[in-house]
């Protein structure tokens, strides 16, 4: 049994996991690469879409593997070079697929929570949605919450900011998670953090969170 989940990294998998964490390794290229990585997560993320279509049949071909946990991550993101009508399409491929292979999705947002949200009315998921690196408003996380979606927090829940000063510990535990991205902190120092927010033991998160990721990703580990 695991002690630490860490959902979302783009940290090297190579050489030794440590024994006492579980690591999702993001890919959003070269999806064949899947094959050799313990576990890990595969989808085009919208600021870096080269050959799209070509990618996402090696991604379709490769996302049955039961090592690829989850979809994603995949989404909107404003700050992104592709128009918006594009990222769209790109992003209904990847909740198409999820819906049918039945795996999570993980879920990019960049100043486009309004539009994001209101695609997956119109287009329900099916399968338990991820919202990665998640940073933003208590207003904005109460809306994706609402609508039964998970979020995932990382390196701002050591630092003072809206989200550690006014909300996080108000949210609920069951449907939170902490990842690493590509931000340089350790997923010890997240629960931690997280721990010393929601003024509860550490051994509460723990526990919490290898619940969460039971539910969402079906793995007893």
């Amino acid at each position: 049994m695991f002690q630490y989940y860490d959902i979302h990294t783009h940290k090297s998998p190579d050489g030794e996991y440590p024994a006492d964490r579980f690591m999702i390794f993001n890919l959003y290229k070269d999806f064949a690469r899947s094959q050799q990585i313990k576990f890990c997560s595969i989808g085009m993320h919208p600021r870096f879409l080269y050959n799209y279509m070509q990618d996402f049949s090696t991604l379709e071909l490769n996302a049955l593997n039961p090592n690829v946990l989850a979809i994603g991550e995949c989404g909107f993101d404003k700050m992104s070079k592709l128009d918006m009508e594009l990222q769209q399409l790109i992003f209904h491929h990847h909740l198409e697929l999820a819906n049918t292979i039945q795996k999570p999705l993980i879920v990019h947002c960049v100043k486009a929570y309004d539009e994001l949200l209101k695609y997956m009315d119109e287009h329900p998921p099916t399968v338990p949605v991820i919202f990665h690196g998640f940073n933003r408003t208590e207003k904005i996380a109460e809306k994706i919450l609402k609508k039964g979606y998970y979020l995932s927090f990382g390196k701002p829940l050591l630092y003072a900011t809206d989200i550690t000063n006014t909300y996080f510990h108000k949210l609920d535990p069951a449907k939170v998670f902490l990842e690493t991205d590509d931000d340089g902190c350790g997923i010890t120092d997240l629960y931690a953090a997280a721990a010393k927010l929601r003024n509860v033991p550490e051994s509460e998160i723990i526990t919490q969170i290898r619940s969460n990721f039971k539910k969402v990703f079906l793995l007893n580990v």
